[in-house]
């Protein structure tokens, strides 16, 4: 028995820990990057404070990029 619990031990130091810590690690890195994007998007829309009334109140964020903007308006005139 003590046999087995030394060749348990040891191939759990070997392989499944280190498995395990590389797995956490990538996930403790992936979910902080996730944080700071959303962080960064969030700020970034709070402080253009137009775009973000206009996304809020339509409840289209596709009206940050079309409406009111004299490129896409010449862009649609142009194509008519």
């Amino acid at each position: 028995m003590r046999k087995w619990r030394g060749i348990m031990e040891s191939f759990s130091i070997l392989f499944i820990r280190p498995v395990a810590l590389a797995l956490r690690l990538y996930g403790n890195i992936f979910g902080g990057e996730t944080m700071l994007t959303s962080i960064r998007q969030g700020l970034t829309a709070l402080l253009d404070g137009e775009s973000f009334l206009r996304v809020t109140l339509s409840g289209n964020a596709k009206a940050n990029k079309t409406e009111g903007s004299p490129t896409i308006a010449k862009e649609a005139s142009a194509c008519s």
